[in-house]
């Protein structure tokens, strides 16, 4: 019986500080750092700022100004202009403001045009696919690119499990 107790016990607190909800969640971000795929290399960390707050069933899930780091998982510089750069990104981690981890996964889905209207997000100059490990690749057929620190992007987000973390408020 206090095995069966313990076990519930240790559920229902994994319950209370995890993120359990639907499937993909698109969430705006500012990123922090600059990411070129001049200079790039694989390891080099990332960061990114939620802009609105993280709902899930009205519930405020992650909110706005949480922090999430991510790491570049492959770059490939371009040799000359007009061949392709890319570059491969992965998130993992969500710092809320009170200090909460929590662990996720995904990439970069789209990215703001970086006019003067940044709520217009596209596919800016580069395509955007799925790469290994949840995370996505920008390829850039004409050569060399990056995303600047206070660039507006949107990730794709979801748990390390594989769920949505939930819908974003609108900005």
């Amino acid at each position: 019986m206090r095995k069966v107790s313990l076990s519930l016990g240790l559920t229902l607190l994994a319950a209370l500080f995890s993120l359990s909800v639907a499937a993909q969640s698109l969430v705006p971000v500012e990123l922090k750092t600059q990411v070129d795929t001049k200079a790039a290399k694989v390891g080099d960390k990332l960061t990114a700022v939620t802009t609105v707050d993280l709902k899930n069933g009205g519930k405020v899930v992650l909110p706005k100004g949480s922090k999430l780091t991510g790491e570049v998982d492959a770059v490939t510089a371009s040799a000359a202009k007009n061949t392709p750069a890319t570059l491969s990104i992965t998130f993992s981690q969500a710092v809320k403001p009170k200090g909460q981890t929590v662990a996720l996964r995904g990439g970069i889905a789209s990215v703001a045009s970086g006019g003067s209207d940044d709520s217009e997000y596209s596919a800016f100059e580069v395509s955007i696919s799925p790469a290994a490990g949840g995370g996505t690749q920008l390829t850039d057929p004409e050569g060399n690119f990056k995303l600047e620190n206070g660039r507006r992007v949107q990730l794709s987000l979801s748990t390390a499990s594989g769920a949505a973390l939930g819908t974003a408020d609108k900005p």
